[in-house]
């Protein structure tokens, strides 16, 4: 049970890895072309990779032993958890980096789209392994 734990806790963090190497490599391309820009699309995006780090770890630890209702609970409490971080997240960046919105609601976009394309497809892919 542990292991199957150890897996899923993997596969989210993977899922996130995704996320921050396809902001990495968008943000390099935009940086040759205006480079204050680049890093403000990264802040965008790091408002969006870091929660997602502290879900999957806050969601994943341990949550075989947990009856289905305090998977649910865990769950949304992870999900308040996320959008608290996030938020929090987007205000000290645009607050204290004086960053421009645009982009930085862009890499936050992109994360998000990043990652809703990412999990499926990573899943599909477990149940091709597996089954």
């Amino acid at each position: 049970m542990m292991k199957e734990s150890n897996s899923q806790l993997f596969l989210a963090l993977r899922s996130v890895m995704w996320q921050l190497l396809v902001l990495v490599f968008i943000c390099c391309a935009i940086f040759c072309f205006m480079p204050s820009q680049g890093l403000t699309f990264l802040c965008g995006g790091v408002v969006v990779a870091l929660p997602n780090i502290a879900f999957a770890y806050y969601f994943f630890s341990g949550w075989r032993k947990r009856t289905a209702k305090q998977i649910i609970l865990t769950f949304y409490v992870g999900e308040v958890i996320k959008m608290l971080l996030s938020g929090v997240l987007a205000i000290f960046f645009v607050k204290w980096f004086h960053l421009g919105l645009g982009m930085f609601i862009v890499g936050m976009v992109v994360a998000y789209l990043t990652f809703w394309v990412v999990a499926p497809l990573m899943m599909q892919q477990r149940k091709g392994v597996s089954g």
